[in-house]
Protein backbone atom coordinates (compact mmCIF):
# COMPACT_ATOMS: atom_id res chain seq x y z
CA UNK A 1 0.00 0.00 0.00
CA UNK A 2 2.89 2.35 0.78
CA UNK A 3 4.89 1.81 -2.42
CA UNK A 4 2.51 0.35 -4.99
CA UNK A 5 2.13 2.09 -8.36
CA UNK A 6 -1.63 2.26 -8.47
CA UNK A 7 -1.70 3.86 -11.91
CA UNK A 8 0.18 0.88 -13.37
CA UNK A 9 -1.94 -1.65 -11.47
CA UNK A 10 -5.14 -0.01 -12.72
CA UNK A 11 -3.90 -0.28 -16.33
CA UNK A 12 -3.17 -3.99 -15.89
CA UNK A 13 -6.30 -4.82 -13.88
CA UNK A 14 -8.57 -2.59 -15.91
CA UNK A 15 -10.30 -1.23 -12.77
CA UNK A 16 -9.78 1.12 -9.83
CA UNK A 17 -7.97 -0.38 -6.84
CA UNK A 18 -9.20 2.35 -4.47
CA UNK A 19 -12.76 3.54 -5.09
CA UNK A 20 -13.30 7.24 -5.59
CA UNK A 21 -16.85 6.87 -4.32
CA UNK A 22 -17.08 9.01 -1.18
CA UNK A 23 -20.49 7.76 -0.04
CA UNK A 24 -19.14 5.62 2.81
CA UNK A 25 -16.88 8.42 4.00
CA UNK A 26 -19.82 10.81 4.16
CA UNK A 27 -21.94 8.21 5.99
CA UNK A 28 -19.23 7.59 8.60
CA UNK A 29 -18.73 11.29 9.19
CA UNK A 30 -22.49 11.60 9.67
CA UNK A 31 -22.46 8.67 12.12
CA UNK A 32 -19.82 10.36 14.24
CA UNK A 33 -21.70 13.66 14.05
CA UNK A 34 -25.02 12.21 15.27
CA UNK A 35 -23.31 10.19 18.03
CA UNK A 36 -21.58 13.31 19.38
CA UNK A 37 -24.81 15.31 19.10
CA UNK A 38 -26.79 12.66 21.01
CA UNK A 39 -24.16 12.60 23.78
CA UNK A 40 -24.55 16.37 24.20
CA UNK A 41 -28.27 16.03 25.02
CA UNK A 42 -29.76 18.18 22.23
CA UNK A 43 -33.10 19.93 22.68
CA UNK A 44 -35.45 21.80 20.39
CA UNK A 45 -36.89 25.00 21.85
CA UNK A 46 -40.22 26.07 20.37
CA UNK A 47 -43.14 28.32 21.38
CA UNK A 48 -46.09 26.69 23.16
CA UNK A 49 -48.20 26.57 26.32
CA UNK A 50 -46.34 26.15 29.62
CA UNK A 51 -47.01 26.41 33.34
CA UNK A 52 -44.97 27.85 36.20
CA UNK A 53 -45.57 24.89 38.54
CA UNK A 54 -44.30 21.44 39.35
CA UNK A 55 -47.06 18.98 40.17
CA UNK A 56 -47.83 15.89 42.17
CA UNK A 57 -50.92 13.96 41.11
CA UNK A 58 -52.36 12.37 44.23
CA UNK A 59 -54.84 9.77 43.04
CA UNK A 60 -57.29 7.88 45.23
CA UNK A 61 -57.05 4.16 44.44
CA UNK A 62 -59.32 2.91 47.23
CA UNK A 63 -62.24 0.53 46.70
CA UNK A 64 -64.80 3.34 46.51
CA UNK A 65 -63.07 4.66 43.36
CA UNK A 66 -64.44 1.61 41.59
CA UNK A 67 -67.96 3.03 41.87
CA UNK A 68 -69.82 3.00 38.56
CA UNK A 69 -71.43 6.45 38.58
CA UNK A 70 -68.69 7.34 36.07
CA UNK A 71 -68.15 4.78 33.31
CA UNK A 72 -66.54 2.33 33.50
CA UNK A 73 -65.57 3.51 37.01
CA UNK A 74 -64.17 6.55 38.78
CA UNK A 75 -60.58 5.33 38.82
CA UNK A 76 -60.50 4.57 35.10
CA UNK A 77 -61.84 8.04 34.26
CA UNK A 78 -59.37 9.64 36.70
CA UNK A 79 -56.47 7.87 34.96
CA UNK A 80 -57.63 8.77 31.46
CA UNK A 81 -58.10 12.46 32.19
CA UNK A 82 -54.83 12.62 34.17
CA UNK A 83 -52.96 11.32 31.11
CA UNK A 84 -54.70 13.95 28.96
CA UNK A 85 -53.48 16.59 31.42
CA UNK A 86 -49.91 15.27 31.25
CA UNK A 87 -50.05 15.59 27.45
CA UNK A 88 -50.59 19.34 27.85
CA UNK A 89 -47.40 19.55 29.94
CA UNK A 90 -45.22 17.65 27.43
CA UNK A 91 -42.12 19.72 26.71
CA UNK A 92 -43.13 22.44 29.16
CA UNK A 93 -40.22 21.83 31.59
CA UNK A 94 -42.48 21.10 34.55
CA UNK A 95 -41.86 18.05 36.72
CA UNK A 96 -44.66 15.71 37.74
CA UNK A 97 -44.77 13.08 40.48
CA UNK A 98 -47.47 10.51 41.12
CA UNK A 99 -48.81 9.31 44.49
CA UNK A 100 -51.65 6.85 45.01
CA UNK A 101 -53.42 6.07 48.23
CA UNK A 102 -56.10 4.11 50.02
CA UNK A 103 -55.54 3.33 53.70
CA UNK A 104 -51.81 3.79 52.95
CA UNK A 105 -49.84 5.99 50.53
CA UNK A 106 -47.64 4.84 47.67
CA UNK A 107 -45.03 6.84 45.74
CA UNK A 108 -45.59 5.62 42.20
CA UNK A 109 -43.26 8.09 40.49
CA UNK A 110 -40.81 10.68 41.84
CA UNK A 111 -41.13 14.10 40.16
CA UNK A 112 -39.66 13.97 36.66
CA UNK A 113 -39.88 15.95 33.43
CA UNK A 114 -40.12 12.72 31.41
CA UNK A 115 -43.84 12.78 30.68
CA UNK A 116 -43.72 9.42 28.89
CA UNK A 117 -42.70 7.80 32.17
CA UNK A 118 -45.40 9.69 34.05
CA UNK A 119 -48.12 8.60 31.62
CA UNK A 120 -46.98 4.99 31.84
CA UNK A 121 -47.08 5.20 35.63
CA UNK A 122 -50.62 6.57 35.63
CA UNK A 123 -51.82 3.96 33.15
CA UNK A 124 -50.51 1.18 35.41
CA UNK A 125 -52.40 2.32 38.54
CA UNK A 126 -54.78 -0.30 39.96
CA UNK A 127 -57.05 -0.48 42.98
CA UNK A 128 -55.13 -0.89 46.23
CA UNK A 129 -55.89 -3.80 48.53
CA UNK A 130 -55.30 -1.84 51.74
CA UNK A 131 -58.70 -0.75 53.08
CA UNK A 132 -59.66 2.81 53.96
CA UNK A 133 -59.00 6.29 52.56
CA UNK A 134 -56.27 8.26 54.34
CA UNK A 135 -56.09 11.60 52.54
CA UNK A 136 -53.97 13.22 55.25
CA UNK A 137 -51.09 10.76 54.88
CA UNK A 138 -51.34 10.96 51.09
CA UNK A 139 -50.96 14.74 51.24
CA UNK A 140 -47.96 14.51 53.56
CA UNK A 141 -46.27 12.14 51.11
CA UNK A 142 -47.08 14.45 48.18
CA UNK A 143 -45.84 17.55 50.00
CA UNK A 144 -42.47 15.88 50.66
CA UNK A 145 -42.05 15.19 46.95
CA UNK A 146 -42.35 18.92 46.16
CA UNK A 147 -40.09 20.28 48.90
CA UNK A 148 -37.04 20.65 46.63
CA UNK A 149 -38.90 22.27 43.74
CA UNK A 150 -37.74 25.78 42.78
CA UNK A 151 -40.99 26.48 40.90
CA UNK A 152 -44.57 26.79 42.00
CA UNK A 153 -45.67 23.74 43.99
CA UNK A 154 -49.06 22.27 43.18
CA UNK A 155 -50.78 19.12 44.40
CA UNK A 156 -53.78 17.86 42.44
CA UNK A 157 -55.84 15.60 44.69
CA UNK A 158 -58.24 13.31 42.82
CA UNK A 159 -60.64 11.50 45.14
CA UNK A 160 -64.25 10.95 46.12
CA UNK A 161 -63.43 12.60 49.44
CA UNK A 162 -64.57 9.79 51.72
CA UNK A 163 -62.02 10.04 54.55
CA UNK A 164 -62.41 7.14 56.96
CA UNK A 165 -58.96 6.84 58.48
CA UNK A 166 -56.33 9.34 59.65
CA UNK A 167 -56.82 13.12 59.57
CA UNK A 168 -55.72 16.00 57.39
CA UNK A 169 -54.72 18.53 60.05
CA UNK A 170 -51.03 17.61 60.11
CA UNK A 171 -50.83 17.86 56.34
CA UNK A 172 -52.46 21.29 56.32
CA UNK A 173 -49.99 22.59 58.89
CA UNK A 174 -47.09 21.20 56.83
CA UNK A 175 -48.27 22.51 53.44
CA UNK A 176 -46.86 26.06 53.83
CA UNK A 177 -46.16 27.35 50.28
CA UNK A 178 -47.84 24.44 48.49
CA UNK A 179 -51.20 24.89 46.78
CA UNK A 180 -53.59 21.95 46.94
CA UNK A 181 -56.34 21.63 44.35
CA UNK A 182 -58.93 18.93 44.89
CA UNK A 183 -61.14 17.29 42.30
CA UNK A 184 -64.05 15.47 43.88
CA UNK A 185 -65.13 12.60 41.66
CA UNK A 186 -68.64 11.20 41.68
CA UNK A 187 -72.28 12.16 41.48
CA UNK A 188 -74.70 13.24 44.19
CA UNK A 189 -76.62 10.00 43.66
CA UNK A 190 -73.46 7.93 44.09
CA UNK A 191 -72.44 4.70 42.43
CA UNK A 192 -72.24 1.02 43.25
CA UNK A 193 -69.03 -0.89 43.94
CA UNK A 194 -68.06 -4.19 45.57
CA UNK A 195 -71.47 -5.64 45.00
CA UNK A 196 -74.24 -3.49 46.42
CA UNK A 197 -72.17 -0.91 48.34
CA UNK A 198 -72.96 2.72 47.50
CA UNK A 199 -70.35 5.48 47.39
CA UNK A 200 -71.37 9.14 47.38
CA UNK A 201 -69.04 12.10 47.02
CA UNK A 202 -68.03 13.81 50.29
CA UNK A 203 -66.82 17.32 49.49
CA UNK A 204 -66.69 18.92 52.95
CA UNK A 205 -63.16 17.76 53.76
CA UNK A 206 -61.93 18.65 50.30
CA UNK A 207 -63.25 22.19 50.57
CA UNK A 208 -61.50 22.62 53.94
CA UNK A 209 -58.20 21.41 52.42
CA UNK A 210 -58.33 23.71 49.41
CA UNK A 211 -59.45 26.77 51.34
CA UNK A 212 -56.60 26.37 53.81
CA UNK A 213 -53.93 26.01 51.12
CA UNK A 214 -55.03 28.72 48.66
CA UNK A 215 -56.21 26.10 46.21
CA UNK A 216 -59.62 25.41 44.81
CA UNK A 217 -62.17 22.63 44.96
CA UNK A 218 -63.77 21.21 41.81
CA UNK A 219 -66.68 18.81 41.77
CA UNK A 220 -66.61 16.56 38.71
CA UNK A 221 -69.35 14.12 37.83
CA UNK A 222 -68.21 13.64 34.21
CA UNK A 223 -65.09 13.35 32.11
CA UNK A 224 -65.69 16.78 30.60
CA UNK A 225 -65.84 18.44 34.04
CA UNK A 226 -62.59 16.73 34.99
CA UNK A 227 -60.84 18.05 31.89
CA UNK A 228 -62.11 21.56 32.57
CA UNK A 229 -60.78 21.39 36.14
CA UNK A 230 -57.36 20.26 34.93
CA UNK A 231 -57.22 23.08 32.38
CA UNK A 232 -57.86 25.69 35.07
CA UNK A 233 -55.42 24.15 37.54
CA UNK A 234 -52.64 23.95 34.93
CA UNK A 235 -52.94 27.69 34.25
CA UNK A 236 -51.16 27.26 30.93
CA UNK A 237 -49.74 30.31 29.21
CA UNK A 238 -47.60 31.04 26.15
CA UNK A 239 -43.89 30.38 26.60
CA UNK A 240 -40.91 28.31 25.45
CA UNK A 241 -41.30 24.53 25.38
CA UNK A 242 -38.44 22.05 25.03
CA UNK A 243 -38.30 18.78 23.12
CA UNK A 244 -35.44 16.40 23.97
CA UNK A 245 -33.87 15.16 20.71
CA UNK A 246 -31.38 12.69 22.18
CA UNK A 247 -33.37 9.62 21.21
CA UNK A 248 -33.96 10.91 17.66
CA UNK A 249 -30.29 11.63 16.95
CA UNK A 250 -29.24 8.28 18.43
CA UNK A 251 -31.75 6.44 16.23
CA UNK A 252 -30.40 8.25 13.15
CA UNK A 253 -26.84 7.22 14.08
CA UNK A 254 -27.92 3.58 14.48
CA UNK A 255 -29.72 3.59 11.12
CA UNK A 256 -26.62 5.02 9.42
CA UNK A 257 -24.44 2.33 11.01
CA UNK A 258 -26.76 -0.31 9.60
CA UNK A 259 -26.65 1.36 6.17
CA UNK A 260 -22.84 1.49 6.32
CA UNK A 261 -22.68 -2.23 7.16
CA UNK A 262 -25.01 -3.11 4.27
CA UNK A 263 -22.99 -1.07 1.77
CA UNK A 264 -19.56 -2.43 2.73
CA UNK A 265 -20.91 -5.96 2.42
CA UNK A 266 -22.57 -5.41 -0.95
CA UNK A 267 -21.75 -2.50 -3.25
CA UNK A 268 -18.63 -0.93 -1.75
CA UNK A 269 -16.17 -3.73 -1.00
CA UNK A 270 -13.09 -1.63 -1.92
CA UNK A 271 -11.54 0.92 0.41
CA UNK A 272 -13.42 4.25 0.46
Amino acid sequence: MSFANFDAIEKVMGKEIISKNMTLLYIRVAILFFIFVSLSGPSLIYPGLITDSDFVLTIDASASMMANDMQPNRLAVAKETAIDFINTLQGGQSKVGVVTFSGASYIERLPTDDMTLVKGTIAAITKKDVGGTDIGNALLTSINLLRNSDKGKTIILITDGQVNTGNVNDALQYAHDISIYAIGMGTAEGGEFAGDAISKIDDKTLQIITNYTNGRYYQASSKEELKKAYAEIGNLKQGARKLNLTAFTLIIAILLIILDWILINTRYRTLP
